[in-house]
């Protein structure tokens, strides 16, 4: 006969696919991130794409903290290990938000920054440099997607 196992022995079984980080509590739940690098570089802000979370960009992290910047990763909302926000749809307006709240409980929120993207992630880069202006210093679209 077939021995049963519980959904948590199974879960444990299973390694995580994402990445554990810091936790801050956002507008919309928990916001899973990383900040690494020397505090006072140049910082960058990493979004990244639908069905995707912060792992993304682990390797061009590496490159990037090697040559002088400081990095910012995050899951965003209902990516990853981040919380999924508790209603019935939400559009890029909630990551932009979630972008601001996220520098803002990093201590970042008068820092300049440059912002990359990739698909979704793309999207919510550039209304971000829209809706940050006066704070951005790049932006860096990777295969923006081009409505939601």
């Amino acid at each position: 006969p077939r021995r049963q196992r519980s959904a948590r022995q199974l879960f444990q079984r299973r390694q995580n696919p994402f990445q554990p980080g810091s936790r801050v509590i956002g507008k919309h739940g928990t916001i899973n991130y990383t900040l690494e690098g020397e505090e006072g570089a140049p910082l960058c802000v990493c979004i990244h794409g639908l069905n995707s979370s912060m792992g993304q960009y682990e390797d061009l992290a590496v490159h990037l903290i090697a040559n002088g910047y400081r990095v910012l990763r995050f899951d965003l909302y209902g990516h990853g290990m981040s919380s999924t926000p508790k209603m019935t749809s939400y559009g890029p307006e909630v990551f932009v938000g979630q972008v601001g709240e996220l520098l803002h409980k990093c201590g970042l929120g008068e820092t300049r920054f440059s912002i990359i993207g990739f698909s979704m992630g793309g999207l919510i880069a550039a209304l971000s440099a829209l809706a940050y202006r006066d704070r951005i210093d790049g932006v860096v679209l990777l295969g923006p997607a081009g409505m939601l």
